[in-house]
């Protein structure tokens, strides 16, 4: 009686182990699945790869011959032949695409051409360094963190966003104003642009980003 107990409880624990390991691998990813259906923003690679982490650990779990000594070097074989073979499929998907209706995926955008070309363009009407980068996140983040004189980043042209920068400041030393002209202008960014009229943003785009389009406006310091 001692021993089926025992039993009785070591096949509980088993599956409670089983149940955790099942809930922390699948749970994380279900909810990573939901949150882009609802937001409608489809499932992304930096929410749902890092849930995957624990698929390995769960398969040990819920497959015990795997554990055993054995059967350690068959089943790390499988898991670098797929670790490889999602890394270069997913490099050959990047390499391969192209360009949609909204441009070319955001691995493909040519930042350092993009920060030059706002380089050029800010240095060609302002003789003072640029200091403040206005526009969508992901334009203005090209322009800010490629561009030599590390300017700050206004996010949408609202200062709610980046508390840092203050009307004073943006008085001072002016803005470049970036963004995608196939999306919609938020309106602070819109108010900050005011009556001046866009540029393209020409720089040097070819293959899978021959589809990125950029335009910008300068709102110039004032003494």
């Amino acid at each position: 009686r001692r021993n089926g107990t025992a039993l009785v409880e070591k096949n509980s624990a088993n599956s409670a182990v089983r149940r955790f390991a099942v809930a922390m691998t699948l749970g994380p990813l279900l909810l990573s699945v939901l949150l882009a259906t609802l937001s409608g923003s489809g499932l992304r690679t930096t929410w749902s790869a890092p849930v995957l982490i624990l698929l390995p650990l769960a398969l040990t779990v819920l497959v015990p011959r795997l554990s055993i000594a054995g059967n350690i070097r068959p089943l790390a074989v499988i898991l670098a032949v797929a670790i490889v073979g999602i890394a270069v499929g997913d490099a050959g998907r990047l390499f391969l695409s192209r360009s949609t209706s909204d441009g070319p995926s955001r691995a493909n955008w040519p930042e350092k051409a993009i920060a030059a070309a706002a380089a050029a363009a800010w240095s060609k009407e302002v003789t003072k360094p640029l200091r403040i980068v206005a526009g969508d996140t992901w334009p203005a983040g090209l322009v800010g963190t490629r561009h030599p004189d590390r300017p700050s980043i206004l996010t949408s042209g609202d200062m709610t966003l980046s508390p840092w920068i203050t009307s004073e400041l943006l008085v001072r030393d002016g803005a470049f104003v970036v963004f995608e002209p196939k999306r919609t202008v938020p309106e602070p960014l819109k108010a900050l642009m005011g009556d001046r009229q866009p540029k393209p943003l020409e720089f040097y785009a070819a293959g899978r980003a021959s589809g990125a389009q950029l335009s910008y406006v300068i709102v110039p310091p004032r003494p």
